[in-house]
């Protein structure tokens, strides 16, 4: 059975005539549906392992259907037959992940080029691999299959293919999957920069290269800014070391130094010079390819290149946004950050100058400095949107179709003042504002209740209200200036208001007639002290003195009654 399915499927191209060929085979043969497609994956194998190994056996079949197809090309052939072995599974002829078993086979027996080029029919088809039957069975298949074709790939040679694999991936599953989130905010740590960290002997005169010896070197850089320039790597790759004071002082010191020198060399670029050359040169596959292109992975960390690649306007705008990804990361808040990784109020106010400063160098950077800053700024501020979603737990974005919407409670007609004092059976008259409504119904009258008696004695003493003051400013109490109540905004407003109504000192004259709020205060209660200490002084006297005028009492012995008697 399986070799009759193997022949049929070569020997009809055509989708339909293929299904039906298929169907007549399983009629004629006695079994259940899971032999049937057993049978019929196998079959589907073979056909595939002949259109990649041209020396088995169906060589002349796969020949008479590439004449049919009219094309010689494998992977042409290997696409027309994966789109009819979709329709089988559709029609559940086949189990449900054999299409995507059969890519992973191709893919594992494809080279690098040939993997790419047959990676844009796996792209085409992307709404195919997020529909049923095939998400739910084969989600998991497609990921290994990316996964095994990632291993074999180079990230700084086959930079377009992994984000293309990394793009595919992004479509097929939903944003909330968490296997392809990093929740707990992991680093890349293995992504290490090497670079010359001995100083030569003599960084002048260098040898190898294309320079002959003894040669000077064309503005060559200085050896400590190379070293902080490719230093600051280390903290792009792993951010957490920044909050050391040791690494937050390299960090600090490296980007200040970076920013100056990129500060005082301004890049010049001509736009009209650079059309016209564009012009000139005729319009190949290669110079379109140079154009496109113009991404690099990991740049070479060789000192003689330093000077070149400052004056470059693409390498300066790459580690400036990993400056901005850096600081945006040290200041943001993020869940899985540690209780010793915060900055303090004087890092964090460094990090916002420092970053104006590069968003002020991004502007100046040619070509269109301007749009470039504010397409990353765009980027970043959309970036804070999805570190809360993460810190939030990543709750999914879809909605269940059968959910039905939540009614909105309908609002009570607004009715106004009058008209509300009216329905109202009590007269209570609603203001708007619970606090409003209870004082405006204390009393039926307002102008009565303003002459009640109650009401005209409420003003305090200068000596109670005061007394929490003048203990403060006692120099013993040992109170701390911004502690005082003086410095209070709702006590400087009662203050005035009490002193204005019982105290001849608010109407004092004095040669300085605008001073700081606290301070008058502090020399108004000074005074008031004074009176209250003299006037407690003045009622000691007094009453020293009524004591000694009092008339001393007579007592009279036992021996004076005898000798009267």
């Amino acid at each position: 059975m399986t070799k009759e399915l193997s022949e049929a499927l070569l020997q009809e191209i055509d989708e339909e005539s293929a299904v039906n060929s298929v169907e007549s085979i399983f009629a004629s043969y006695q079994g259940n549906d899971v032999e049937k497609k057993s049978a019929l994956d196998q079959a589907c194998r073979d056909v595939v392992k002949g259109f990649l190994f041209s020396h088995t056996e169906q060589k002349k079949d796969i020949d008479n259907i590439s004449v049919q197809n009219g094309s010689n090309n494998t992977k042409d052939l290997l696409k027309t037959f994966i789109k009819l072995v979709i329709q089988l599974s559709k029609l559940k002829h086949c189990t449900n992940n054999l299409t995507i078993m059969l890519l992973s086979d191709t893919f594992e027996a494809l080279t690098l080029n040939e993997a790419e080029e047959m990676f844009s029919f796996v792209e085409e088809n992307v709404s195919t691999w997020v529909s049923e039957p095939f998400f739910s069975t084969g989600k998991n298949h497609l990921l290994r299959m990316c996964n095994d074709i990632l291993r074999r790939l180079s990230k700084s040679q086959n930079t377009i293919f992994c984000g293309r694999i990394q793009l595919f991936l992004a479509q097929l599953f939903p944003i909330e999957e968490k296997s392809a989130l990093n929740l707990n905010s992991n680093f890349h740590t293995e992504n290490v920069t090497i670079f010359q960290r001995n100083q030569p002997h003599n960084p002048k005169e260098t040898k190898g290269d294309g320079m002959e010896e003894g040669e000077v070197a064309i503005n060559p850089v200085d050896y400590n800014l190379y070293v902080k320039f490719w230093s600051l790597q280390e903290f792009f790759r792993e951010p957490p070391k920044c909050y050391t004071n040791i690494g937050w002082g390299k960090l600090k010191n490296g980007v200040l130094e970076v920013l100056k020198v990129f500060e005082s060399q301004k890049l010049e670029f001509n736009e009209k010079r650079r059309k016209s050359q564009e012009e000139n040169v005729p319009e190949t596959l290669s110079n379109v390819a140079e154009k496109v292109q113009n991404y690099f992975a990991k740049y070479l960390t060789n000192e003689k290149l330093l000077n070149l690649q400052i004056n470059d306007s693409n390498f300066r705008r790459y580690f400036l946004v990993q400056v901005l990804i850096v600081f945006q990361y040290l200041n943001g808040t993020v869940k899985f950050k540690g209780a010793n990784q915060t900055l303090s109020d004087s890092q964090s106010k460094w990090i916002k100058e420092a970053t104006e400063k590069v968003y002020l160098i991004l502007s100046e950077t040619p070509p269109n400095g301007s749009q470039f800053a504010k397409t990353v700024k765009h980027i970043l501020t959309r970036e804070e949107n999805w570190i809360n979603w993460k810190n939030e737990g990543c709750s999914s974005f879809a909605r269940n179709a059968n959910e039905q919407p939540k009614e909105q409670p309908k609002k009570a007609k607004r009715r106004g003042i009058g008209e509300e004092y009216l329905l109202n059976k009590k007269k209570r008259i609603n203001m708007g504002n619970a606090e409003l409504s209870r004082l405006w119904n204390l009393h039926p009258d307002n102008l009565e209740a303003c002459k009640q008696e109650n009401r005209l004695k409420f003003l305090p003493t200068l000596e109670n209200f005061f007394e929490e003051a003048i203990e403060q400013g006692d120099p013993a109490a040992g109170i701390e200036e911004e502690y005082k109540v003086i410095n209070n905004p709702n006590f400087q407003w009662k203050s005035l208001r009490l002193l204005a109504r019982r105290s001849h000192h608010f109407f004092t004259p004095s040669t300085t007639p605008f001073k700081v709020l606290p301070d008058y205060l502090k020399s108004v209660i000074d005074n008031i002290s004074d009176d209250i200490k003299r006037a407690n002084d003045t009622v000691k006297v007094e009453a020293k003195l009524e004591i000694k005028e009092e008339p001393e009492d007579t007592y009279v012995t036992t021996s004076q009654i005898s000798e009267t008697a």
